[in-house]
């Protein structure tokens, strides 16, 4: 799974605008359907990201940009012969 992390992240190694200085720690899939075509297999699905801030700081401080992140995304990806996975469209949001 860590493709889908990979993927998201832009070029300073963040996911999104809205969780800067975020990692993701867990991703979970859900709803996968796979689809087997010649020589490939294309899947697609939902995803549950859980992000904590990615920096060291005073665990008493409680400010909201220390505060865990959950955001949830669709993905659909293909998987070839070699194994190589190519992402062919992913979206990520933010529950509210």
């Amino acid at each position: 799974m860590y493709f889908l992390i990979d993927a998201l992240r832009d070029e300073e190694g963040e996911i999104d605008d809205f969780t800067p200085y975020h990692i993701a720690k867990k991703v979970s899939l859900k709803n996968l359907k796979f689809t087997f075509k010649k020589e490939m297999i294309s899947v697609e699905g939902e995803c549950d990201l859980k992000l904590e801030f990615g920096f060291d700081y005073d665990k008493d401080a409680k400010h909201p940009t220390f505060e865990d992140q959950e955001m949830f995304g669709y993905f659909e990806l293909t998987i070839d012969k070699n194994k190589n996975i190519t992402i062919e469209d992913l979206d990520i949001g933010h529950y509210l």
